[in-house]
């Protein structure tokens, strides 16, 4: 099999694992088939990014923390590589907390990980997941108004508009991509600022 051949299989089989992992979910509050999510976060990643890691990892991205897959599992499927990033988008949840309670510490928590990140790998699955996770708020925030927030287990429109926020400047280093402006227009128009 030839070098293009082996790329594509990775990313082909990233997407049948993660629509096998989220089949039976739907996105929250919504009666969307989750696997919409990750491959628009895949289709973002693919144009900061053609190595084929990368995407794998950006339709990957949830399969740790809503799929039940392991770090271990992913390693033997798709490469340590892969495993890692998928592994860096993914948020520890402190199995003593609610949701709503541990919610301020995670997205601190990721804002403080990301800061530190100079891996672009990393910094683009990242960034493909929260553009597809704004604009699906910027679409749901015009059909709903502010009863949208009452899905999420953060409810405070200003908390999470302090979060999606924070993230500009994690990513400065897509801010001469278009997708960079799409995120800043879409996260200015949703939170008012």
């Amino acid at each position: 099999m030839n070098k293009t051949m082996q790329n594509h299989d990775l990313v082909t089989r990233a997407v049948i694992y993660a629509a096998n992992g989220h089949a039976m979910q739907s996105r929250k509050g919504t009666n969307l088939p989750y696997i919409v999510h990750p491959a628009e976060a895949m289709a973002h990643a693919s144009k900061l990014s053609d190595k084929p890691e990368v995407l794998a990892a950006a339709v990957l991205h949830d399969v740790i923390e809503d799929a039940g897959a392991t770090v271990e599992g992913l390693t033997k499927e798709f490469g340590a590589h892969v495993a890692e990033l998928v592994l860096a988008a993914s948020e520890d949840r402190d199995p003593n907390l609610s949701a709503d309670a541990s919610w301020e510490v995670r997205k601190q928590h990721t804002l403080d990980y990301l800061r530190t990140v100079k891996d672009e790998d990393i910094l683009t699955v990242c960034f493909a997941d929260k553009l597809a996770n704004l604009r699906a708020l910027y679409y749901d925030y015009a059909v709903l108004g502010d009863t949208l927030w009452e899905r999420f287990n953060q409810k405070d429109k200003k908390r999470i508009g302090w979060y999606y926020g924070g993230m500009l400047d994690v990513f400065t280093c897509f801010a001469e991509t278009a997708l960079y402006a799409e995120y800043k227009r879409l996260w200015s128009e949703v939170f008012g600022v």
